[in-house]
């Protein structure tokens, strides 16, 4: 299950977790 995304998600994560967490559906780090 690789979305061709991790790390440069989990980078957008940290800056914009409430766009980039709803695109993947999990829940924000912070």
């Amino acid at each position: 299950m690789d979305t061709g995304i991790s790390k440069e998600n989990l980078q957008e994560n940290l800056s914009g977790s409430n766009s980039v967490s709803l695109n993947l559906g999990h829940k924000p780090v912070l």
